[in-house]
């Protein structure tokens, strides 16, 4: 269905001549647009209505999911996501209105320190108690094996022995794809906010796999510490990841990012010898 001004006015509840619509300025698997209204705070428009034709595997896509996240869950969490300021879900539409954020993402700030505080806040979302709503994602032994299984050159043995331990550690709140890119910086009042984005793999899970997606940048070892340090001082005792559960994630992430779609190529600030990754992970985790 094509979106207009008319039928973006309609769900907002303004007259069409309010809304005027501009490109959004940073890439984005879907549409994304930005919709300036006059007189009130300008929003970002999500048209989640064409994820089935996305560039992921089929067993990910859902276009509800994310709707679901920011109008029953994410509210109830530690975590500052942006405000849902409308949506929409029918047969033809899935629209998601959002709060609009002057922020930078994560990936381009050099400073350690930001990283650690998005280290501590990712703690307290994953120490939030687990949603129970349908349709959001379960990282199960099931998933997990799936995910792992699309690097295509993974021995199986080690496939199941790492999706059943990462099944086994406990399961909370988790983004999904908490890669730098999906988390924006806001400096607001002299005070900084941490802005996770973009939840379409929200769900319940080992936070293991969040933390790997944070730091699978290109920070030395030392710094790597120390991030994953400043997560585990903010983890209950019983969600700190030991350094196997991370190796485990990380070949998860690994496998994805090798097999996701053959239409698919990380974007450059996720650009790394993911085949070295994965064979040096998997002759660890399977020893």
């Amino acid at each position: 269905m094509p979106v207009t001004a008319a039928g973006i006015a309609a769900v907002l509840g303004v007259d069409v001549d309010r809304v005027t619509r501009r490109p959004w300025a940073y890439a984005s698997s879907l549409p994304m647009e930005r919709i300036d209204l006059d007189g009130a705070p300008s929003l970002l428009f999500k048209d989640l209505s064409s994820s089935a034709s996305l560039p992921r595997p089929a067993f990910l896509v859902d276009r509800r999911r994310e709707i679901t996240a920011y109008t029953e869950v994410l509210g109830e969490l530690a975590v500052d996501a942006p405000a849902c300021r409308a949506s929409v879900i029918d047969e033809e539409r899935a629209w998601l209105f959002l709060e609009l954020i002057d922020g930078t993402p994560l990936w381009q700030s050099g400073a350690l320190e930001v990283w650690e505080e998005v280290a501590r806040r990712l703690a307290a979302l994953h120490a939030s108690p687990p949603p129970r709503r349908a349709g959001l994602l379960r990282y199960d032994a099931e998933h997990l094996g799936r995910r792992l299984a699309l690097a295509g050159s993974l021995p199986g043995d080690i496939t199941v022995r790492v999706a059943e331990r990462l099944a086994r550690l406990p399961a909370v709140p988790i983004h999904g794809e908490c890669y730098p890119s999906n988390v924006l910086v806001q400096r607001e009042a002299g005070r900084m906010r941490i802005r996770p984005v973009d939840w379409e793999t929200f769900g319940t899970g080992p936070g293991a796999l969040d933390l790997a997606a944070l730091t699978a940048g290109s920070w030395d070892a030392a710094a790597r510490t120390r991030i994953e340090r400043a997560y585990r001082e903010a983890c209950p005792p019983e969600l700190r990841p030991t350094a196997t559960d991370l190796d485990d994630a990380r070949l998860v992430m690994a496998a994805q990012m090798l097999g996701w779609s053959a239409d698919w190529a990380p974007p450059p600030e996720h650009r790394q010898d993911w085949e070295r990754i994965a064979t040096e992970l998997r002759d660890r985790v399977g020893s």
